[in-house]
């Protein structure tokens, strides 16, 4: 199966910036896109790029703060929009904004 192919180090391409990261980590919230898309489960395709890399079709530049409130469980959100309210529409986008406290989200410009 597609997913059989990420055993524990997955290398992602998100809109052309590269990522390498485990499988456990894309699946610390198992309701998230990340999670429901590394989760096993049938039926779901994981697209790849040419390289093998699983591609997402965002823009890269928050994708790292992303990862490491994965890694962490700890969202660093910067101070200044427009970058503040880029990274709450990634969290929104991974469907992450239910593990985010609402403190975090105050202020931001949608």
């Amino acid at each position: 199966e597609n997913i059989q192919r990420f055993r524990t180090v997955v290398k992602l391409n998100v809109g052309g910036a590269l990522f390498t990261t485990s499988r456990s980590t894309l699946c610390r919230f198992p309701d998230s896109m990340l999670g429901t898309m590394f989760s096993g489960r049938e039926g779901i395709e994981v697209p790849l790029d040419d390289e093998g890399c699983v591609f997402i079709d965002r823009d890269g530049t928050h994708f790292r703060t992303i990862l490491n409130f994965l890694r962490t469980g700890h969202l660093e959100l910067p101070k200044m929009e427009p970058a503040r309210g880029e990274v709450l529409r990634e969290i929104n986008y991974y469907l992450l904004d239910a593990y985010v406290p609402d403190s975090c989200k105050e202020g931001a410009q949608e």
